[in-house]
């Protein structure tokens, strides 16, 4: 049996669906760095910039995968 424990500093994080994908809501305009984590594939991290009311698209892809 595993079991993984995650402590972050921020309201702001998602777990991934079956397919992968996650869902951040409510974040102010400005830089923002997201940084997703596999626990055999290490972590990934990228600075994306959101204007007023504007979504953005982030895609990652490890390694092995």
């Amino acid at each position: 049996m595993r079991g993984w424990l995650f402590v972050a500093s921020t309201p702001h994080y998602a777990v991934t669906g079956t397919g992968g994908s996650f869902e951040l809501t409510c974040l102010a305009a400005g830089d923002h760095v997201v940084e997703v984590w596999h626990e055999t594939l290490g972590k990934q991290t990228k600075t994306v910039k959101l204007g007023a009311n504007q979504s953005a698209a982030v895609s990652f892809e490890f390694a092995g995968s």
